[in-house]
């Protein structure tokens, strides 16, 4: 089994600028090489980031989440006749989830950028999707020229 999995994790040639390789060398090189071109990034430009606002937690913000769970909200249950078994499952889950996600709600709008698609109320992730495709299908229709950039986040 050990054997077959060493195996199945080898590298016995592989395919490097189009042309098989099979000595262990070589695929060592081919793999620095392929590597170190796509993290290195080229000095010719760079976007400058200076003027980047990022939002900032205040002392108060910070300490509305850390504050203890508190017994405000009790719910209809009374009696513990009012609960069944198989509504008790996932019980932690659920109420982590919502003391974490009401806590949340208070402050992401402080600390997510407005030009930001997800986790803001009212938006959706796909929005992105849909403005960059009405942009494209106005700029064909259009007359007027633009500039669309699409960056690359293979590297993220």
């Amino acid at each position: 089994m050990a054997s077959a999995h060493k195996r199945g994790n080898s590298m016995v040639k592989s395919r490097i600028n189009g042309t098989w390789v099979a000595e262990e060398r070589e695929i060592k090189e081919g793999v620095v090489h392929f590597f170190h071109s796509l993290l290195s990034e080229s000095k010719e430009w760079r976007p400058n980031c200076s003027e980047l606002s990022v939002g900032v937690l205040g002392g108060e913000d910070a300490a509305m989440l850390e504050v203890l769970f508190s017994e405000e909200e009790r719910g209809g249950a009374e009696d513990l006749r009012d609960f069944r078994p198989i509504s008790l499952v996932d019980s932690l889950y659920k109420l982590l989830a919502k003391v974490l996600t009401n806590g949340l709600k208070k402050i992401v709008g402080k600390v997510v950028s407005r030009s930001q698609n997800a986790f803001m109320e009212g938006r959706q992730i796909l929005d992105a999707s849909l403005i960059a495709n009405e942009t494209i299908d106005s700029m064909q229709k259009g007359d007027g020229g633009g500039i669309l950039c699409k960056f690359d986040i293979k590297k993220a």
